[in-house]
């Protein structure tokens, strides 16, 4: 089965419900323009993407998660920002082939407040 293939079955799941931040949306963009995908190409892509998911912003506050996130766990910046998107968003699953499959990544123990309190669950598809 390919990545593609994988992925859409990730996404059909009844109780899925995708959550991404503005970030997600940026390295989206900047990894087909690599690829020399057209200008109007990545947007009409970046809106099929928007339309089809939560869209979460980055805030001061998600950077504050991430740098704890960062300390606790060693993760890279971009992938804590990743993560701490996650843990404000209350999200149980995050799903990347860039991290540990099947890592939990515990919100109390960065001990920011109370709203970061989840656990999220990282999870490769491809694994």
């Amino acid at each position: 089965m390919t990545k593609h293939n994988i992925s859409k079955r990730w996404l059909e799941t009844d109780d899925t419900v995708v959550v991404i931040s503005t970030q997600v949306l940026n390295e989206l963009y900047v990894t087909l323009a690599k690829y020399k995908i057209p200008h109007d190409k990545i947007v009409a892509i970046i809106d099929e993407v928007s339309s089809q998911a939560e869209v979460v912003p980055v805030s001061s506050r998600t950077v504050k998660i991430a740098l704890a996130v960062k300390n606790r766990y060693d993760f890279s910046y971009w992938d804590s920002l990743i993560l701490a998107t996650s843990l404000e968003s209350g999200c149980a699953l995050l799903i990347s082939e860039d991290l540990s499959n099947k890592q939990v990544v515990d919100g109390s123990e960065l001990q920011i407040d109370e709203t970061t309190n989840v656990r999220t669950t990282i999870r490769n598809p491809f694994a």
